[in-house]
């Protein structure tokens, strides 16, 4: 059980630190974004992005949960946007 949670908040950190949409990307605490210059996430932007990764691993926990027939299936959590365009 240790690894398999280990294991969720390892996936969980990764797509929170290196997050790609379409023309956007977040990597580390910078945005990258076509046609702008990279730059460094405010502090609020790495809070929600921090806060998405805490509740992709929730979200980890609950669908194996609904895999074992404990919980309904869950919701996916809704990944932040810190670029121009947001689709």
């Amino acid at each position: 059980m240790r690894i398999l949670l280990l294991s969720i908040l390892l996936i969980a950190y990764v797509a929170a630190s290196n997050v790609y949409s379409g023309t956007c990307r977040y990597g580390g605490s910078y945005v990258y974004e076509n046609g702008y210059d990279p730059r460094p996430m405010t502090a609020n932007e790495v809070d929600q992005l921090r806060n998405y990764g805490t509740q992709w691993s929730q979200y980890g926990i609950q669908k194996g949960q609904y895999a074992l027939g404990q919980n309904s299936m869950p919701t996916p959590p809704k990944l932040p946007c810190f670029c121009h365009n947001c689709y």
